[in-house]
């Protein structure tokens, strides 16, 4: 066995370390992935609070990528009710993430 520095080239005509090969630049910080497991969550709990009709137009913009007024016509709405709605849905979805984010905040 033989003891080595993470921090000593690998040959010695290069500068490549042995922890720039065990160091995934590209890979996720864990606080992030942490902390986009809550906010998926925090964001389930908050769609399933919505109302059917905030739901579905949430669901058919974000999801399916209908327009305004092509949800308008499934739902046999006007677009101005469409837009009401989805800003109805958007400032209830955006007080249940800041409130998780205040209880994250204080248990940390």
């Amino acid at each position: 066995m033989s003891l080595c520095s993470l921090e000593d080239p690998i040959r010695e005509e290069e500068s490549e370390t042995r922890m720039s090969i065990l160091v995934d630049d590209k890979a996720k910080n864990p606080d992030s992935k942490v902390n986009e497991f809550y906010l998926r969550e925090a964001l389930t709990k908050g769609i399933e609070k919505l109302t059917v009709k905030e739901r579905t137009v949430v669901s058919l913009l974000y999801y399916e990528d209908l327009s305004l007024s092509e949800i308008a016509e499934v739902m046999s709405l006007s677009p101005s009710r469409i837009s009401q709605l989805h800003s109805k849905a958007i400032l209830r979805l955006r007080g249940t993430l800041e409130k998780n984010r205040d209880l994250l905040m204080q248990n940390d």
